[in-house]
């Protein structure tokens, strides 16, 4: 049998944290993405401007607001331009037991990270995580204690 070695304030946190009024959290870090390509008029999207000539970065807000202004005169792309469609979707990054780690994940992280938030999920039906919380948890009156860390056995 393995041993799990824990800093004992993973299992204070664990037992004492805020559960968002959830069974058995899961605290999921997401960040945003873009996804472009999509047709104008085909749904209600919002529009972005990218510079085909160079790395079809995205237009600044009062550029883009100039562009679109010339598009809606004369319905056809600026030379050096594209018009399209986009969505912000949540991209999964990591989960967390405790949203300490998934708030300490984005600190260390942020620079990796475009609009990084936080969503406090439950394992309810998931067996597997429920045991591993369950035996983190049950830990916390220790079995044995070398100074700092918990060891589950």
């Amino acid at each position: 049998m393995r041993a799990i070695y824990l800093d004992d304030s993973v299992c204070a946190t664990l037992a004492t944290q805020d559960n968002m009024i959830t069974s058995d959290p899961l605290f999921i870090v997401f960040q945003k993405q873009r996804l472009y390509g999509f047709e104008t008029k085909d749904r209600d999207l919002p529009i972005a401007w990218l510079n085909a000539e160079g790395d079809y970065e995205e237009a600044d807000a009062e550029e883009s607001a100039m562009l679109e202004d010339e598009y809606q005169r004369y319905p056809e792309e600026p030379k050096g331009w594209v018009r399209t469609a986009y969505m912000d979707i949540n991209e999964f990054v990591t989960a967390c037991l405790t949203r300490a780690a998934a708030e300490r994940y984005i600190e260390e992280n942020s620079h990796n990270l475009n609009r990084p938030f936080i969503f406090c999920d439950s394992l309810y039906r998931n067996r597997e995580m429920r045991a591993i919380r369950r035996a983190i948890l049950e830990s916390f009156a220790p079995v044995v204690n070398n100074g700092s860390s918990t060891i589950i056995r």
